[in-house]
């Protein structure tokens, strides 16, 4: 079975029916991201915040038994990428935590499109599309010259370090739509 039968199968498996009728409605028409619905209608509405690209070389034992990049690498790739901007920004991970302040996941929506191999480039495009009170909105996606590998939206929290909820600090809202 190809990649991409498998992957459109495993989407619509986890699609409640009336996602499929609206999936069905909507056509071939829209490209990818459209067909991510939070972040394509964030992204219309804030427009792009934070632009950053991010160069990664596949390895060989990043790969399944397939020859493609094991999925859950896709997901390390966009968060080396995340908290490298991060700390370009002077906001990176351990500054945060030693002033109290943590960034969590907590939620994500991603597409795998087409494989990743062995030695290939890639580049990590990461988008903050929205700064909210208590978190903000990341799109990123992977690309092999210039073509769409994998997608994802994900939406960040900002706890203290016993997990609860807090406002996103000034400095980092500043460092985010600078």
């Amino acid at each position: 079975m190809s990649f991409r039968i498998h992957a459109r199968m495993a989407r619509k498996a986890s699609q409640t029916p009336g996602e499929q009728g609206r999936r069905a409605e909507e056509g071939p028409g829209l490209t990818p991201i459209e067909r991510l619905p939070v972040l394509s209608r964030l992204a219309s509405k804030e427009g792009i915040l934070l632009h950053s690209r991010t160069r990664i070389d596949t390895r060989f034992y990043e790969l399944d038994p397939y020859n493609h990049l094991n999925h859950t690498i896709y997901l390390a790739y966009c968060e080396t990428a995340r908290i490298e901007e991060m700390e370009r920004r002077g906001i990176g991970m351990v500054e945060l935590d030693r002033q109290g302040f943590r960034i969590v996941v907590a939620s994500l929506a991603a597409r795998f499109l087409v494989p990743a191999r062995a030695g290939d480039r890639l580049e990590v495009f990461t988008d903050v599309v929205r700064v909210r009170r208590a978190g903000h909105d990341w799109r990123q996606r992977i690309e092999r010259d210039g073509e769409v590998l994998f997608e994802a939206e994900i939406r960040a929290a900002m706890t203290d370090r016993d997990g609860r909820p807090i406002r996103v600090p000034d400095f980092v809202r500043e460092a985010l739509t600078a």
